[in-house]
């Protein structure tokens, strides 16, 4: 089980939407925070794209690695 958060530094005050994707699952709207079991070992995408109420938007990606141990 893996823990994920975010944080938007600029606070400009539009609302700010958290879309998260496990690689094995398409974007899903989210929060700042995000748990997800992988369901097979190895290296996994993860990526989180954040839209802006003012319509800008970014993502981040980053590959971790899923063990079986515990």
């Amino acid at each position: 089980m893996f823990y994920f958060a975010a944080q938007v530094l600029n606070n400009d005050g539009y609302p700010y939407y958290y879309y998260w994707n496990f690689e094995e699952t398409t974007y899903q709207l989210g929060d700042t925070f995000a748990i997800h079991t992988f369901t097979s070992t190895g290296n996994h995408v993860v990526s989180l794209l954040v839209k802006a109420g003012a319509g800008c938007h970014d993502t981040v990606y980053t590959t971790i690695t899923a063990k079986d141990e515990l």
